[in-house]
């Protein structure tokens, strides 16, 4: 959950500074960093999906399967990912 809600406040950071407009959710949030190239589109998707992961996680947690738990798991490359795409955009930025 906090790596998802990590992405999120960096997804909703950055679209404000970079006056991306003002995203309706925050899986819009990240689509908009797809949207803007700053991470590859099918990432910015992927990683939005999670939002709603993470809120059945935080609202519905007595209802989760823990197999789907164990295969998002399985999955933690796209932070990963997330984290060195959006690194490697803030070093263009600088110049």
């Amino acid at each position: 959950m906090t790596t998802i809600e990590s992405c999120v406040d960096v997804a909703q950071h950055i679209a404000s500074s970079e006056d991306f407009g003002a995203p309706d959710s925050n899986a819009a949030a990240l689509r908009e960093l797809g949207a803007h190239q700053v991470i590859v589109e099918n990432l910015a998707n992927s990683v939005a999906l999670a939002v709603g992961f993470r809120n059945v996680l935080v609202h519905q947690y007595a209802q989760v399967d823990d197999g789907i738990v164990l295969a998002a798991s399985e999955r933690l490359d796209e932070f990963d990912a997330f984290v060195s795409q959006v690194s490697q955009w803030l070093a263009e930025q600088r110049g």
